[in-house]
């Protein structure tokens, strides 16, 4: 229960500070447009942002969140690019991977939010600093608040790597050592895939 209470209470807040950050592109300046995804396996988003959308109308009274909810993932990060080209359909606030904050904040479409970030007492209480750098650039500013995350690992074969003459209790710490280690296994093994 506490960790939905969080969860609610962070997307509202990001909701907050991003709507402030940014002018409204809708021709109401009291309305901001939130775009995210609806994943057809996980329809609980569609509710988990009505219920943000509810939370943040009656912490802001006057200002309307209008919902625009979009289906599939290929027609999203379509949709989301073609909105974007223009300040009169780009989208207030947007859900999107931490993959695409760089190219989106270098293009122009995003405000960084370190200003705000400053005095929000959770953004250093309640982040570590490797999920901050999700929504850091390559500028060194910050335009994204983690809303939710993943997690994500790299699985080896012990005895493939044996075999290779490579350590078993490898911990890689760049892109590079997981290409050394796959180069001396396609030299040592070439048959493994």
């Amino acid at each position: 229960m506490r960790l939905k209470a969080i969860t609610t209470g962070l997307a509202v807040i990001a909701l907050a500070l991003t709507a402030t950050a940014c002018g409204s592109s809708t021709a109401n300046a009291n309305t901001i447009k939130i775009v995210y995804r609806v994943y057809s396996d996980f329809p609980q988003m569609d509710d988990f942002m009505k219920s943000v959308k509810k939370e943040f109308e009656a912490a802001n009274p006057g200002v309307t969140a209008q919902l625009d909810p979009i289906t599939a993932l290929d027609d999203y990060v379509t949709k989301v690019q073609l909105m974007q080209r223009s300040p009169s359909t780009a989208p207030d606030v947007l859900f999107e991977d931490s993959f695409y904050v760089n190219a989106d904040a270098a293009a122009g479409y995003l405000l960084p939010l370190d200003d705000r970030l400053k005095s929000w007492p959770d953004w250093n209480q309640q982040f570590i600093d490797a999920t901050k750098q999700a929504g850091m650039a390559a500028d060194g500013k910050t335009y994204a608040v983690p809303m939710s995350t993943d997690t994500r690992g790299l699985w080896f074969n012990k005895t493939v790597f044996t075999r290779a003459g490579l350590p078993t209790d490898w911990q890689p710490k760049t892109w590079d050592d997981v290409l050394a280690a796959a180069r001396r296994i396609k030299e040592t093994q070439p048959d493994v895939e």
